[in-house]
């Protein structure tokens, strides 16, 4: 799983792992972007964290090993 911060907000891409769907190990074509404070806040509060995460699927995020790096308004 490759993440990378930018200021508040927190992104993850791929990874390998589990998945019960398949029912066996699969590299995930994710995307998750985490608002940092507010899920802090969220969990401190006892609220949920539900609307500070949020996920998109594409087989192009499909990837495990490597790293994430944003340069000017891209990420590589």
């Amino acid at each position: 799983m490759q993440h990378y911060q930018d200021g508040n907000k927190l992104y993850f891409i791929g990874g390998y792992g589990y998945d019960s769907t398949a029912n066996g190990l699969i590299t995930f074509p994710e995307l998750k972007v985490i608002d940092v404070s507010e899920t802090i806040d969220a969990v401190i509060n006892g609220n949920s964290v539900a609307p500070f995460i949020r996920g998109h699927f594409n087989t192009s995020l499909q990837v495990c090993g490597g790293e994430l790096m944003k340069l000017g308004d891209y990420f590589y």
